[in-house]
């Protein structure tokens, strides 16, 4: 006999932690991937505001120079 077929204990444990396992696998791997999404939209949004200040910038000063402020902008 094996141990799964005599022992009650081991049984339910299996039962019990299995689809627990599985369903916390799962749940690990959506929350990884909503993560990589929610930093992507941040990062594109950063990347959009930057773009409209650069083109503000050389609109008004005729493209000559950034303002203090969007060369700050690189920084972060």
């Amino acid at each position: 006999m094996s141990i799964l077929s005599t022992s009650l204990r081991l049984r339910l444990l299996v039962l019990i932690l299995l689809p627990l396992l599985i369903v916390a696998v799962a749940a690990i791997y959506w929350r990884f991937i909503e993560a990589r999404k929610t930093a992507a939209d941040i990062f594109d949004r950063q990347l959009v505001m930057l773009c409209l200040a650069i083109s503000r910038d050389v609109a008004y000063s005729g493209g000559d120079s950034l303002s203090v402020t969007t060369q700050n902008l690189f920084e972060d």
